[in-house]
């Protein structure tokens, strides 16, 4: 925002937009207005996430630790493969599992956010029914963000691809590691589009698919770096906790109810720091939006003034002549 529209907005008396910390702050005291409703809604998707947690612990766990203890020498045996293949069928389903609580996690957790942060005192029941009726738009906006990540995985394996036939040594790990900084870095700005496209898709009621993502663009311009920051800073956060949870995932040596206990707390932790990104996303996207709709506002209300002026200078020619 200028500095002319900032002291226009504040001439208007209309909110100052926040900041890096403001966002962050505004989204550790949201839960606070509707204490009964957000607590309600952490407790209904964390429930399934931790079953889905023990599960993996207790069927594809020992299936795991067979795989990983698997000695190189015997070569593939046929139970080694069928073990295998088992244990890929079942990670499959399970990441098919963690996908849909996911995108039901953000879609109540938006739901939520979006009734608190706009003054609107729902019930858990009333945001669950939302969710139930509006599933297909986040649904079909999560397919096209799929493609969009298939897309974006084969244009850099073909960039990797087409470097590793031209280069070698050190120019090869050089642009290797150049490319998958870059890479890492533009991820970040298309996570943080697809995820303000689900926000969208979720909140609004006739923009989701490829419109809601084009729509999620238009509203970042001028907050780019902030959600840059603020997408990166989450990742951060998390990124400790993912990595204890993944180990306690593949540890041999501890105990099997350690294991189970730690990777409940695990979860439990990975959940509710992802439910406190999706709150920071639905009030990243009402800042974003209140300062569209403030512009459009100020340049309304200059188009007026300079019309009134027009006018005036007309009567006073008027008068005159």
């Amino acid at each position: 925002m200028t500095s002319m529209t900032r002291v226009l907005s504040m001439a208007m008396g209309t909110p100052q937009p926040l900041g890096f910390t403001g966002i962050l702050r505004e989204s550790l005291q949201l839960p606070t207005r509707n204490v009964k409703l957000m607590v309600s809604n952490t407790l209904l998707v964390l429930i399934p996430f931790l079953i889905l947690a023990v599960s993996h612990d207790l069927i594809a766990g020992p299936l795991l630790m067979e795989v990983e203890d698997h000695d190189p020498d015997d070569g593939l045996t046929p139970e080694f493969q069928k073990h295998f293949q088992i244990l890929m069928v079942l990670e499959s389903i399970f990441f098919l599992i963690f996908c849909i609580l996911s995108l039901f996690a953000m879609a109540m957790t938006v739901n939520a956010s979006a009734a608190t942060y706009t003054g609107k005192y729902l019930s858990l029941k009333d945001v669950f029914s939302r969710t139930m009726t509006t599933w297909k738009r986040p649904v079909i906006t999560c397919l096209y963000i799929v493609l969009i990540a298939m897309a974006y995985a084969f244009l850099v394996a073909l960039l990797l691809g087409a470097f590793v036939l031209i280069a070698d040594g050190s120019v090869l790990i050089t642009c290797i590691s150049l490319v998958g900084i870059l890479a890492f870095l533009f991820y970040l700005y298309i996570a943080l589009i697809c995820l303000q496209g689900l926000a969208i898709s979720i909140v609004e009621e006739t923009c989701y698919g490829i419109e809601a993502l084009v729509k999620a663009e238009m509203l970042m311009k001028g907050r780019k770096l902030q959600g840059f920051a603020l997408m990166l800073f989450l990742l951060l956060l998390s990124a400790p906790v993912w990595a204890l949870f993944s180990l306690n995932t593949v540890e041999d040596e501890i105990e099997p109810e350690y294991q189970v206990a730690l990777g409940i707390v695990g979860a439990v932790v990975v959940c509710l720091m992802k439910l406190f990104g999706f709150v920071v996303y639905t009030v990243l996207y009402y800042q974003c939006r209140s300062n569209i709709v403030e512009r459009e506002d100020l340049e309304e209300g200059a188009k007026h003034k300079l019309v009134s002026t027009d006018e005036s200078d007309l009567h006073v020619i008027d008068s005159l002549s």
